[in-house]
């Protein structure tokens, strides 16, 4: 559409005079001119586009002969066989214009292809600097890139820091499936986030078996559950110290096991933080308590749950009375 510099481009004074108005209200013609070739005849040919026309499409009050003839006459307009067309529409149209006739796989009314013309432009400009340098001078060519320099060979004993931090990488990042201790956390686990509960593995079968491992394995399923880590694996060496060395038999524990098992039910304290964790509880050892399960008041009947209910709504509608009227007074 309208360029930089069109309203005190000579065409556009000229075009002002020959209508008698001021260059801004010229540069307002010229750009209603162009956005109605943009919406009907995106090829800038107008052929066949009468003037009345073209000045009421772009609310021209004035004469539409003098407009056509004055746009002529400034060269905004051009006609050659018989044929109109807009000057420079393949400049002056918007990428809208030259996106559509790409689209349709049409030509703009000049020749030119859609996207073109600025490239035309730049080449054109390209070649105008190259003929400046008319006295045998030539363009700077550019300094070629500094080609790199060859590594040296490394010696014995830069090779031998090269295998000994292959050698601490291997130790460091264990392939899949081994099992390396970690120096962060005392038995080879992994520190791990307090915060977060991880879900629990169990002891993952040896060689070698032990001859309380069915007891334990038996304690491990009746130990109730708790939010977050039972402590499996140090219980298992501790469960394993007591029982190997007579200090109590697996029977005890499991039977005070059971106790503590049902004291949790009882209270409400299952898969909570305070159940005790099976270290704690066999360095306690809490089997030797009386876990005593609290008594559960019996239910009540029918008739019982009727009369409560009464008397708690007496006792409330007494209450309100003498929130309102006051207490009564003795006679």
């Amino acid at each position: 559409m309208a360029k930089r510099g069109i309203l005190e481009h000579p065409k556009t004074i000229e075009l002002a005079a020959l209508l008698d108005l001021p260059e801004c209200y010229a540069v307002g013609i010229l750009e209603c001119l162009w956005h109605h070739v943009a919406r009907y005849f995106p090829c800038g040919e107008i052929t066949g586009l009468k003037p009345s026309i073209l000045a009421r499409s772009i609310r021209y009050p004035g004469e539409p002969q003098a407009l056509w003839e004055a746009l002529q006459a400034t060269g905004f307009l051009e006609t050659l066989d018989g044929r109109t067309f807009v000057h420079d529409w393949s400049e002056h149209a918007d990428n809208s214009v030259h996106q559509l006739l790409k689209k349709r796989g049409e030509l703009f009314a000049d020749g030119h292809e859609p996207f073109t013309r600025a490239q035309v432009r730049n080449a054109g400009r390209s070649q105008t600097v190259c003929e400046r340098f008319t006295n045998g001078s030539r363009l700077p060519e550019p300094k070629p890139k500094p080609e790199p320099e060859p590594e040296p060979e490394p010696t014995r004993r830069a090779q031998g820091c090269a295998r000994a931090q292959r050698r601490t990488r291997a130790r460091e990042d264990p392939p899949n499936g081994a099992d390396v201790p970690s120096a962060l956390s005392p038995g080879g686990e992994p520190p791990g986030d307090p915060f977060q509960d991880e879900p629990e593995r169990e002891p993952e079968p040896t060689g070698k078996r032990e001859p309380w491992e069915d007891d334990w394995l038996r304690f491990l399923a009746l130990y109730p559950k708790r939010s977050g880590d039972r402590g499996v694996k140090a219980g298992r060496a501790a469960y394993g110290r007591l029982v190997q060395a007579g200090k109590v038999a697996a029977e005890t524990l499991l039977q005070g096991c059971r106790a503590y098992r049902a004291w949790v039910d009882a209270t409400g304290k299952a898969s909570t933080e305070l159940v005790k964790q099976i270290p704690s509880w066999l360095h306690g050892e809490c089997w030797q308590e009386a876990w005593e399960v609290p008594a559960r008041p019996a239910p009540l009947s029918r008739g019982e749950q009727f009369s409560a209910g009464l008397d708690a709504g007496h006792a409330a509608l007494m209450t309100a009375w003498d929130e309102k009227h006051g207490p009564p007074r003795d006679a």
